[in-house]
C-alpha cells in the first residue's frame, strides 16, 4: 500500500484476524508490531446494483508515525 503524498510505502504482514463472510474482514494493521494491541475492522455493506460500501475502523494503540 502507498500512503501520503510522498508515497510511503506500507508493507502488510501476518494474517487475517478475522473473516465474516460476506461482510466484515479483520486484517492485520500495517503500523503495529505483533504484540500490539491494534484492531482494524473492515465492514461491506451491499448496496446493490454491483455497489459495495467499505467502512474501516482502527482502535488500539496508535503508531506515533
Amino acid at each position: 500500500m502507498f500512503a501520503g503524498a510522498g508515497r510511503r510505502e506500507i508493507h502488510w504482514k501476518g494474517g487475517y484476524r478475522e473473516v465474516v463472510q460476506p461482510e466484515r474482514l479483520c486484517p492485520p494493521s500495517p503500523m503495529s508490531r505483533e504484540d500490539a494491541d491494534e484492531l482494524i475492522t473492515v465492514l461491506l455493506i451491499d448496496l446493490g446494483d454491483g455497489r459495495t460500501e467499505m467502512l474501516f475502523q482502527q482502535r488500539g494503540r496508535m503508531s506515533a508515525e
